[in-house]
């Protein structure tokens, strides 16, 4: 237990944090927690909007990794706030299951700052993990040149000589993998233009129909230059149909064998990825059919 320290916001202990722990997030935590309460934000225009939701990763003595996350809901009223803990136990049951290696390690929020509600779910969250961390996201800091996240660890101080929950906070640093950043970037196309349709595949895809559309043009251009010389609309410039006939010197290059035979190959090689992804997508759902066939007799077998 610590002894009486500086408390601001009433939940938050200003101390210098020494519990040596090493905290490390990955983005994917925070995109799922910011479409979590944009979500949240659209169904329920009324109000204060906070949701909740469960840090999953690994530890290794004072190294902790947070890499996934998940929703939980809650029942709040004016003087308390109650974790659905069945909801909460089944979905950490099916977590494991698909990634054995990840570990509850603490939970997440919205909000300015610490409150009481705050408290009250940490208080259920040590239940799980005596060790849990607290992520709390403002959405209110919209321009900022620092993430607007903070991850707390709760601590037992004396406060007017009673013992009282506090948090206090803790540095991390952010990490990212190939994955994740594909994702981030993706995102940050669509943030700038505030349009999913342009996204950077769209992009390249547009300016490669753009360019392609002023080809065409141009040689409709010289299609009619060379109709207008032959009708006698318009005196032969020979410079340009020396220049139009180099254009057409080039054509046979790309109706050689070579050039077919090269096409072919990369025509296969997209019908291939193509087949493989089909395959795969279908592997997939019969897999699922597997499992929910299993699950209904497996049911059955114990009745």
């Amino acid at each position: 237990m610590m002894e009486v320290s500086n408390v601001e916001n009433n939940y938050i202990l200003t101390t210098e944090n020494s519990s040596g722990l090493n905290l490390t997030l990955h983005p994917f935590v925070l995109i799922n927690i910011s479409d979590h309460f944009t979500r949240e934000k659209f169904q329920n225009t009324t109000g204060n909007v906070k949701v909740i939701g469960a840090l999953l990763g690994t530890q290794n003595g004072r190294a902790i990794e947070i890499f996934s996350s998940f929703e939980i809901p809650f029942t709040q009223t004016v003087d308390d706030i109650v974790v659905d803990e069945q909801f909460f136990l089944a979905k950490q049951v099916q977590y494991k299951q698909v990634f054995p290696n990840y570990d509850f390690l603490g939970w997440y929020s919205t909000g300015f700052y610490p409150t009481k509600f705050d408290i009250m779910c940490q208080q259920q969250f040590l239940k799980h993990n005596e060790s849990s961390i607290f992520l709390q996201l403002n959405p209110s800091k919209i321009v900022s040149k620092d993430l607007p996240v903070t991850i707390y660890e709760s601590v037992i101080d004396v406060v007017n000589g009673q013992s009282q929950m506090l948090f206090v906070e803790n540095k991390y640093q952010i990490v990212s993998g190939d994955e994740e950043r594909v994702a981030i970037d993706h995102i940050n196309v669509v943030t700038q233009t505030g349009d999913a349709k342009h996204s950077l595949l769209l992009t390249q895809l547009t300016n490669q129909r753009n360019a392609i559309k002023m080809l065409s043009d141009r040689i409709k251009i010289l299609y009619k230059y060379i109709e207008d010389v032959e009708t006698g609309k318009i005196p032969p410039n020979h410079e340009i149909l020396r220049q139009i006939a180099g254009i057409c010197n080039r054509l046979p290059t790309i109706s050689s064998k070579e050039f077919k035979n090269e096409f072919m190959i990369d025509c296969n090689d997209v019908l291939l990825i193509s087949y493989l992804s089909a395959l795969t997508k279908g592997a997939n759902k019969i897999n699922n059919l597997i499992e929910n066939f299993n699950k209904i007799k497996s049911d059955k077998t114990r009745q």
